[in-house]
């Protein structure tokens, strides 16, 4: 059981038209009745002409920033209880079908955006993630008609790259646990995964930068495991993209990085 979605960012809201603010709707007394909170995360910020646009979800302007506030009123508020995104995404083209309102990304920003978003939720111990929609809707483009998995169904829902690239990510991780974070800065995200005892299996990194950029750098984390294999998750392949094998000497894996997520495998 969780309430209809709320935050804990803009108290403001609630002189406004959603009336969502979760300082005012989550009453102590319900506490015993829910099994968590919900929200909706969406990655926008307002340009230099007021004009809403979306962007990469590392951004510290991004809205979809907003979960560390709702995180935090949780764990205060409502400890223990479960933190669940009942709705987040892009807007993009993709499958024959043009996204052209202001908040679109292209197809691989799509893609590449909501496999590090997906990530971030859950080293952030998001326990449900639902991603707003499934398919793009079958209308002329607007906020959330370009927000599908696939095309619509005149596309007879043709596979967007994100569709692949949530493939692709499952494919490597899809029983993996989060362990650990080795790096989280302006620079580089990288974050180690494991099995249901603990042993690491995977590292996955990426660029915290939007997906125009692309630019690689280098990034060394200290772990006790060589690199056995590694790919790219981009929505091209549905088990990725084969990717150079990052050099490992005594105890430093040095990883090339880019905006791309690069998973690697571990050797046991």
């Amino acid at each position: 059981v969780i309430p209809c979605a709320l935050q804990a960012v803009d108290s403001s809201a609630e002189s406004g038209v959603y009336k969502n603010y979760a300082g005012v709707r989550l009453l102590d007394t319900i506490a015993p009745y829910i099994d968590g909170l919900n929200g909706h995360y969406y990655s926008y910020y307002n340009d230099s002409n007021g004009v809403r646009r979306a962007t990469y979800p590392e951004n510290y302007i991004s809205s979809m920033r907003g979960i560390l506030n709702d995180l935090r009123y949780r764990d205060v508020n409502f400890p223990g209880k479960k933190m669940v995104v009942s709705e987040w995404g892009w807007d993009s083209d993709g499958a024959g079908e043009a996204c052209t309102h202001n908040e679109c990304v292209s197809e691989t920003a799509q893609a590449i955006y909501g496999v590090r978003y997906a990530l971030m939720l859950n080293r952030l111990g998001v326990d449900d993630m639902t991603w707003f929609f499934y398919a793009n809707s079958n209308a002329t483009s607007s906020l959330y008609t370009r927000s599908g998995l696939t095309g619509s169904a005149a596309t007879s829902f043709a596979e967007k790259k994100s569709f692949t690239a949530f493939e692709g990510l499952l494919h490597h991780i899809g029983d993996q646990y989060f362990l650990d974070t080795l790096a989280e800065n302006d620079e580089h995200w990288v974050y180690l995964f494991g099995d249901s005892t603990g042993t690491p299996t995977y590292l996955i990194g990426w660029r915290p930068v939007d997906e125009s950029d692309g630019s690689s750098t280098s990034a060394t984390v200290s772990i006790p495991y060589a690199p056995d294999s590694a790919w790219t998750i981009s929505g091209l392949s549905g088990t990725g993209t084969a990717a150079t094998l990052p050099t490992y000497s005594t105890g430093n894996m040095t990883l090339s990085l880019s905006g791309v997520p690069l998973v690697v495998k571990l050797q046991s």
